[in-house]
């Protein structure tokens, strides 16, 4: 299959992208990949077609050489990232605009996406080998006294999932959106910024260098993306904290049953250290 398609994109936990055509990519997901989950992924991709946001357009579902596999709209340009080794580069500049997708993101309603809470609850039970029965209790409840909220929530917001065309940033991988607190899905960014979320051994190695470098300016950027998160929606900085803390160790949490990452006893202690801290 691979030998009658252009170079391959990327490789993803779910599927594998290739070059299609002209104007679109193909997104072949494997054989192990649940129905539910192809599906979703297509409900979450249509379901954002119509926001104002730029997106890659959906180009239907189909069978590909016995595979299931959706179009995707091919966007011509480069990584947000590509520029972090420029001696030029603006780090509160790079931060300022993060915040500016992500927020332009949460001021639209999530529809009749999946609830947060309800995609939260399903991830941490699939988490709960590795976090134990005691921490999955106490996150159950955690859970329950967060806010549902009805806002957009990408849940997989970061620089490796924004190209820019053109100068214009058009926002990627919708497959995990839902509807829900919009501060759920800021702390999913700042986990990534702060909790360290590890380098899979098959990213390709200019994502790895990008991450490497990325590890060490993160506590500036998270300050630079923080203040200006809360700019936009508002508030202080001290009441996004107050509203991302929860959700932080919940993110956390929520991911355990992922087999890519890679550093889970950090991530554990990040959990263990939130509820000794009550």
């Amino acid at each position: 299959m691979e030998d009658s398609l252009p170079v391959i994109s990327t490789r993803g936990f779910t599927a594998d992208v290739y070059r299609y055509s002209e104007e679109y990519v193909i997104k072949i997901f494997r054989d192990d990949v649940k129905d539910e989950i192809f599906e979703r992924e297509i409900i979450c991709t249509k379901a954002v077609q119509d926001l104002g946001l730029s997106v890659p357009k959906f180009g239907g579902s189909l069978e590909y050489t016995g595979k299931r596999a959706m179009l995707l709209e091919f966007i011509a340009g480069k990584g947000m990232s590509d520029d972090l080794f420029d001696p030029e580069f603006d780090l509160e500049k790079f931060a300022r605009q993060l915040a500016e997708l992500q927020y332009g993101i949460h001021v639209c309603s999530g529809g009749n996406l999946e609830k947060a809470k309800v995609r939260f609850a399903r991830q941490l039970t699939l988490s709960r080998p590795v976090i134990g029965d005691g921490y999955f209790k106490k996150l159950i409840k955690l859970l329950d006294e967060q806010p549902d909220g009805d806002r957009l929530c990408h849940n997989d917001f970061h620089f490796l999932n924004v190209i820019m065309r053109d100068g214009h940033p058009v926002i990627i991988d919708w497959s995990d959106a839902t509807s829900g607190d919009p501060y759920s899905c800021v702390a999913r960014t700042l986990t990534m910024f702060e909790a360290g979320s590890g380098i899979p051994d098959d990213l390709p190695e200019q994502q790895k260098q990008a991450i490497t470098y990325f590890s060490k300016i993160t506590p500036q950027l998270s300050n630079y993306f923080r203040r200006e998160y809360a700019k936009l929606a508002g508030i202080t900085t001290d009441e996004l904290k107050s509203r991302t803390d929860a959700w932080n160790v919940i993110v956390i949490a929520s991911r355990q049953y992922f087999d890519w990452d890679v550093n889970k006893p950090i991530m554990l202690g990040h959990i263990k250290k939130y509820f000794d801290a009550e």
